[in-house]
């Protein structure tokens, strides 16, 4: 009877650890679905020597603070694609908008080039702008 009462007990905690686990897979999944960033009027300026500043707008359309963790930037009027990334630190909560600015060190660069951003989150999602 000791070695049921055991195992039933056993068998209940793995249940209850089995739901929590599949609770907060499913609020992660519906937090990342959920994230809505918008990124307007994404600009690059001289920033130095093989350096941009991009300057943009960062809006958060979703009812939940978005963390924004890495800034990818490629330059695409090289011959060969030149990628850099920066990482970043910035929270958004819901309906924020800021205006911010970024030095990225990329080699070749000139503020006068074509480049493609990418905004990472926390949640991993992306969004993407083209600064011309």
């Amino acid at each position: 009877m000791f070695l049921f009462y055991n195992v039933y007990l056993f068998k209940l905690r793995s249940d209850a650890d089995y739901q929590n686990a599949i609770s907060r897979s499913q609020q992660l999944d519906g937090d990342q679905a959920s994230e809505k960033l918008t990124v307007l009027n994404a600009a690059a300026t001289n920033g130095g020597t093989d350096a941009v500043i991009i300057s943009c707008t960062l809006i958060n359309d979703s009812p939940i603070p978005i963390q924004i963790v890495r800034l990818w930037l490629v330059d695409v009027t090289l011959p060969s694609s030149n990628t850099a990334n920066i990482t970043l630190n910035l929270v958004l909560q819901p309906g924020a908008r800021t205006f911010r600015s970024f030095l990225v060190t990329l080699p070749g660069a000139y503020f006068l080039h074509s480049f493609s951003a990418r905004f990472v989150t926390s949640r991993a999602n992306m969004v993407a702008a083209r600064i011309n």
